[in-house]
């Protein structure tokens, strides 16, 4: 970097030279033509103008003779190592600094744990000085050190450049250390991307054994799920198909020998052949319940533990559908542990809790007799539930034992990332417009503000709490009568918390309907846009005779998905959205 200050006045030498040296060959030139008394004045005009008019063209030559500047930037990265770490490349850095500023110490302090440390320093650190300070301003008070100038990589500070030296700090010293600095930053910027680079392999290297093993684990389930089903077929059809065998035989030995036994024969025959079919329908119904797909775990819990005839209680609730993977696997858990403990006769007590974002079914029952490891018994089942994010566990109190599974109640990749900027909540949208009242009907009340509504789901147990609040206040109280008015008035719009709710459902892939069904059902519930042109994916502006011919259309289409009765559950309940919202479209316009 010295050497960039003498280009420019090397160039203007060089120019003045070939100025002279153009000028005293022309003049002689014009002298030898010219006689003496006229050549002295006529050649100083020639020789002028021939320098002026070439002195364009004379210093774009210099121009391509001298060496290109070297820009802060260059200087730093031509001086550090080609080959090496960021450790080898931090002395050089330190010992650019000094000689840059003629400074008798310098030394490179990197960004650490919310500290200052040293990382190199020319000729060497000074004595009796910390390896770490607090921060910029506690360096500057260190003895030995003259001027500090911070690493800055945006908004990002990496570190600081530090020299001491007996002359005062110039306008030149501080150009360069902030090219240095500069430079410094791109060097500690690659070391970190580097460093995350690293990370970021490694984490996915832990994520694949992550996904080879849990691929494992359900490929283990499935084969298990897939003999057991097969057994039960296989025990099915051969005892029953025996058995009807045999009654065959026996029928037909009646009808050849004694017509008269040959009704009692049939009966029998009937009665064998409905119980093979009452079997095979058991376990078909156990592979996947009609009732877990329409009603969700705890209706299909219910429906099994009445079929099982079994003195067991299921309690519990869950506060929305999840995806069927869980629900299958919740319930395939709870079902198999209810066989292992109600085997004995004695009562089994099932409870299901959906809190804190995770679903949690415990089996309590007798110790199974004889004994038996439950862990080894459920291996299967705690292999779906590992496998989709979950954990199983036993615990035993005296002569009871209770089997605890929980999984998240919705499946999302394992990725790190930054975390999301914090939803911003419409305040004209029915969750803006209970925040607003639960802020008023905390002053009113002088209580604790119920925590702000970030998203639908709390949207329902906050307006919940908030109307038994603003119902607890004395009727004499001058705001209660406001309250209860604005109160109403959101419950007036409950229909667009519906629509919340189930634009989350068709998001989160658990209704049965093509993507393309989903899309538009999701654009009509206002995913997109709330207004009647965007909900029909109409253009703005468009005439009210074609945003209420529309709407029709949509309305008469949903009505049959919601009116049909062989429409599973999901399907049904998204149709019937869809139809008010139509029919408010509708209403809209007409209006």
């Amino acid at each position: 970097m010295h050497g960039n200050w003498a280009i420019g006045p090397l160039r203007r030498v060089l120019l003045a030279g070939l100025a002279a040296v153009v000028f005293a060959v022309v003049a002689g030139a014009v002298a030898l033509v010219f006689p003496a008394g006229q050549a002295v004045v006529l050649s100083a005009f020639v020789a002028a103008a021939v320098c002026v008019a070439g002195a364009a063209a004379a210093d774009r030559w210099i121009e391509r003779l001298l060496p290109e500047p070297q820009s802060g930037f260059a200087a730093v990265a031509g001086k550090l190592p080609a080959v090496g770490s960021w450790e080898q490349s931090l002395p050089v850095l330190a010992r650019m600094l000094a000689e840059a500023t003629d400074a008798e110490h310098a030394s490179v302090w990197l960004a650490a744990g919310g500290r200052l440390v040293t990382g190199a320093a020319w000729p060497a650190p000074l004595s009796g000085t910390a390896h770490n300070v607090a921060d910029i301003d506690t360096l500057r008070a260190v003895p030995g050190i003259g001027h500090v100038v911070p690493i800055e990589d945006g908004d990002l500070e990496r570190g600081a450049l530090a020299i001491g030296k007996q002359s005062a700090v110039t306008e030149a010293d501080e150009r360069r250390m902030r090219d240095i600095a500069n430079g410094t930053a791109l060097l500690l910027r690659s070391v970190a991307l580097a460093n995350e680079l690293r990370a970021r392999v490694r984490r996915a290297e832990e994520l694949s054994a992550e996904l080879t093993a849990s691929e494992q684990r359900m490929r283990h389930a499935r084969d298990t799920e897939r003999r057991r089903v097969v057994g039960e077929i296989t025990t099915v059809t051969e005892d029953g198909l025996g058995a009807i065998s045999a009654q065959l035989e026996d029928l037909k030995a009646a009808l050849g020998g004694d017509p008269d036994s040959a009704g009692a024969a049939l009966t029998r025959l009937r009665a064998t052949l409905e119980g093979v079919i009452e079997r095979f329908r058991a376990v078909v119904h156990g592979v996947y319940p009609g009732v877990l797909r329409d009603e969700g775990p705890l209706g299909a819990l219910r429906e099994f533990c009445a079929d099982l005839g079994k003195p067991v209680q299921v309690t519990g609730a869950l506060t929305g559908r999840v995806d069927w993977e869980i629900e299958s696997a919740v319930y395939y858990l709870a079902a198999s542990a209810i066989r292992l403990l109600s085997a004995a006769g004695e009562p089994v007590e099932v409870r299901l809790l959906h809190d804190s974002g995770r679903i949690t079914a415990r089996v309590a029952g007798p110790l199974p007799r004889p004994a038996l490891d439950l862990r080894a018994a459920l291996s299967d089942d705690e292999d779906r539930i590992a496998a989709l994010g979950g954990e199983l566990r036993c615990e035993q109190e005296g002569d009871r034992v209770a089997v605890v599974g929980w999984l998240p109640d919705h499946l999302a990749p394992l990725v790190e990332e930054a975390p999301p900027p914090a939803a911003v909540v419409d305040e004209d949208s029915v969750p803006g417009r209970i925040n607003r009242l639960t802020r008023r009907c905390g002053e009113v009340c002088g209580r604790e503000p119920i925590p702000p509504v970030r998203d639908v789901r709390g949207a329902r147990t906050a307006l919940a709490e908030l109307e038994e609040a603003v119902r607890a206040l004395p009727r004499d109280l001058p705001a209660r009568a406001e309250l209860v008015f604005e109160l109403d008035r959101i419950r007036a719009d409950d229909h667009e918390l519906t629509e919340l709710e189930l634009i989350e459902l068709l998001r989160g892939n658990n209704v049965p309907l093509p993507e393309a069904a989903r899309a538009s059902a999701a654009r009509l519930l206002g995913a997109t846009g709330r207004d009647p042109c965007t909900r029909l994916a109409l253009p703005f502006g468009s005439a009210p005779e074609e945003i209420r011919s529309a709407a029709a259309r949509e309305l008469d289409h949903w009505r049959d998905r919601a009116e049909n009765p062989l429409a599973p559950r999901q399907v049904r309940e998204v149709g019937r959205g869809v139809v008010r919202t139509c029919e408010g479209l509708l209403h809209i316009t007409a209006g």
